[in-house]
């Protein structure tokens, strides 16, 4: 939860003061095996779990990235932004 929020402030440091009000609506990319926390987190920063997107993984656990790429490609074409 922490790093997610200093994504958040990283990439947009206004959002410390003013808060995720006019920021662009952002996701959070993660696998299905993802700890509960991933959820958690999103709906405790204000994100909402709606924009935690499950990306496939192999056997070995690792994100499929091909399968990462369309996710992206789908979320930048509902205007969001990856977190």
């Amino acid at each position: 939860m922490y790093a997610m929020n200093l994504a958040c402030y990283r990439a947009f440091p206004q959002a410390k003061s003013q808060g995720l009000w006019g920021l662009p609506r952002l996701t959070i990319f993660t696998s299905p095996e993802s700890h509960y926390s991933v959820m958690k987190g999103a709906a405790f920063l204000g994100i909402g779990t709606d924009n935690v997107i499950l990306v496939k993984v192999d056997d070995g656990g690792h994100m499929i990235s091909e399968d990462l790429d369309e996710k992206i490609q789908l979320a930048k074409s509902q205007v969001r932004l990856d977190v």
